[in-house]
């Protein structure tokens, strides 16, 4: 007789360790910093998938064991690393005004690299420059050329990641405005956190993002034509279509919690597009990919 195939506890007790954390941050129990703390013990999911193979694959009941000290252990260690202030960056971190002057471009691509803490990004009212920013917690490195009146700006913060030891309590934030007169390209890679990024009011011909564990919310171009990709790694990602513009969205159907309003934007054979997608003025052409997490496109 063939033996029956055992059924690995891990991975599900993984993924509803994190759903635990999503509830009870969605409830307001956990501060905004939690992300940046869970990260730091990913290694920890290393170890329950080694002792899964090497013990827990001889029993169910020890897979089931290692499941469920894992979530306690991983929930435990966040809680308490939390409530002690073990994550962040540390309390002298910078705070830093800067702005950038437009210096002739008539056109800019902006690449902003973000390790992990709060984001924003919204439309520079009433300015000629380029940016105006506010930076909290790390260094941040910045690059700006103008070639042939077209701009390139990249910010990363120094060091690229986040190195973790006790007393750290400090968060990592970037406030960012940009020029609402001139057509932009833009690329965000946001790793652990929160982000908001309200594009409403910019002139975004050309938008990726890249996520990885945590909440991000985008509110795509109200106005012009933008061609979106959005890669969703852990977490919750909405992307809001304003009213009146049109869109043909493309979505992988493997996302686990995908949900696209149907009214606005019906399935049509590859993809759910707007019925006056063809003709619209205002319209954008979105591309969802990902891993495990929530995508809500509305």
């Amino acid at each position: 007789m063939q033996e029956r195939r055992r059924v690995s506890l891990v991975g599900p007790a993984i993924l509803i360790g994190l759903g635990l954390l999503f509830l009870a941050n969605n409830f307001g129990l956990l501060p905004g910093n939690v992300w940046a703390v869970a990260w730091r013990f990913w290694p920890l999911l290393l170890v329950l998938l080694g002792l899964e193979i090497l013990i827990g694959r001889q029993s169910t009941l020890v897979s089931a064991i290692i499941a469920v000290v894992g979530i306690l252990l991983i929930v435990g260690l966040v809680a308490a690393a939390v409530y002690w202030g073990w994550g962040g960056v540390p309390q002298s971190g910078i705070t830093e005004h800067v702005v950038q002057e437009m210096g002739g471009a008539e056109s800019v691509a902006v690449s902003l690299d973000f390790p992990t803490g709060d984001l924003r990004v919204r439309a520079l009212e009433d300015s000629p420059d380029l940016m105006d920013a506010r930076f909290s917690g790390l260094p941040v490195e910045r690059w700006y050329d103008v070639t042939a009146e077209h701009g390139n700006l990249r910010l990363k913060s120094k060091g690229g990641s986040f190195i973790w030891w006790p007393g750290m309590a400090a968060e990592n934030s970037w406030d960012i405005a940009l020029s609402s007169r001139i057509p932009l390209t833009l690329n965000v890679d946001a790793g652990v956190g929160q982000a908001t990024l309200d594009l409403s009011g910019l002139q975004v011909t050309e938008f990726s993002l890249e996520t990885g564990v945590g909440s991000v919310r985008v509110i795509l171009p109200a106005t012009g034509r933008t061609t979106a990709d959005v890669d969703a790694g852990v977490g919750e990602v909405v992307l809001e279509i304003p009213q009146g513009v049109a869109a043909r969205i493309d979505a992988d159907v493997g996302i686990v919690g995908l949900s696209i309003d149907e009214g606005r934007f019906p399935r049509s054979g590859k993809y759910y597009e707007s019925p006056e997608y063809a003709t619209a003025d205002d319209r954008i052409d979105l591309r969802v990919g990902g891993g495990v997490g929530t995508v809500t496109v509305r």
